[in-house]
């Protein structure tokens, strides 16, 4: 019978009805075994908390080295990266393995926030060497970081500063743990500067802006629709308008003459004078006559 201890990491294998989980990074959780055996874990990647059986969960994973070795090299970057940092997170006496599991950091790693600065003349005609760790991206702002933990360079620009938010000492330390863990989990440098320039991405895309509100029909706006359907059945197909009680001008329903709007104020329909032989047609009755000869046309 298997024996896992909480906080364990596993890989799971052999899942025939959840196929997506195969080979994913799992947290044993502080649970006692279900009824039938199965063992409460936690996936790394997305937190889902599911029921598996032993014999679908292999470890646990002794330490950071072994994610290079089969069968816990077939986890996802993103997992190994997760079980990485939960080892290089815990404290001396916590677990099995400890972050001195790592080579001494001290040396290896610049541990130090870094001091922030604008590049000289010299250092900006000088080789870059930030570019040449990731080729698929040459200007990522991810590449200063790495390289200035890997003590290629001894400070950042403010552009990565201000995108890693490294002014935080809490964040760096976050950055910086990251890519250690990223570093000794086998990962070549420039899929290190890749995996932290696809999440600066990630969290620089906004926001998509919500869909606007289905306009409600009032009262209000029916009924103007509801007069506009009738002037154009009356006053454009059939040539009949409103005259004015004040002036006398044809007009059609809804236009506003003389303070008043046609057809508002009990009106009776009549036919419509030939605008163009009248001498007090203005341009709105001309133009509604126009209209009305082109929908008959």
């Amino acid at each position: 019978m298997s024996t896992f201890t909480s906080d364990d990491a596993l890989i799971v294998t052999g899942l025939v009805h959840r196929p997506e989980l195969n080979n994913r990074a799992a947290r044993v959780l502080n649970l006692p075994r279900r009824h039938d055996g199965r063992i409460a874990v936690e996936i790394f990647v997305g937190t889902e908390k599911v029921w598996i059986k032993p014999q679908n969960l292999q470890g646990p994973i002794p330490d950071v080295a072994a994610m290079c070795r089969p069968p816990y090299d077939a986890m996802p970057v993103e997992d190994r990266t997760e079980v990485g940092m939960l080892f290089f997170s815990k404290e001396p006496g916590m677990g099995r393995v400890q972050a001195t599991a790592f080579p001494p950091t001290s040396v290896k790693y610049n541990m130090a926030k870094p001091p922030i600065r604008r590049q000289t003349l010299e250092e900006v005609m000088g080789v870059d060497v930030c570019k040449g760790l990731s080729p698929d991206f040459p200007s990522a702002t991810a590449a200063r970081i790495v390289a200035y933990i890997l003590k290629m360079v001894n400070y950042i620009t403010p552009g990565p500063a201000a995108d890693y938010s490294v002014h935080d000492n809490r964040q760096w330390c976050e950055v910086r743990d990251r890519v250690i863990v990223m570093l000794e989990s086998g990962n070549d440098v420039g899929a290190v500067v890749a995996v932290l320039h696809a999440e600066f991405l990630a969290k620089s895309v906004p926001a998509p802006a919500p869909a606007p509100a289905p306009a409600r029909e009032t009262t209000q706006s029916r009924g103007l629709s509801q007069m506009q359907m009738f002037a154009h059945e009356t006053s454009i197909k059939q040539d009949l308008v409103y005259e004015c009680s004040r002036c006398g001008a044809h007009r059609p329903l809804g236009y506003r003459c003389c303070g008043r709007y046609c057809g508002t104020g009990g009106e009776t329909l009549v036919e419509r004078r030939n605008v163009h032989a009248h001498p007090d047609a203005d341009e709105d009755e001309v133009a509604d006559f126009l209209a009305a000869a082109l929908a008959r046309a």
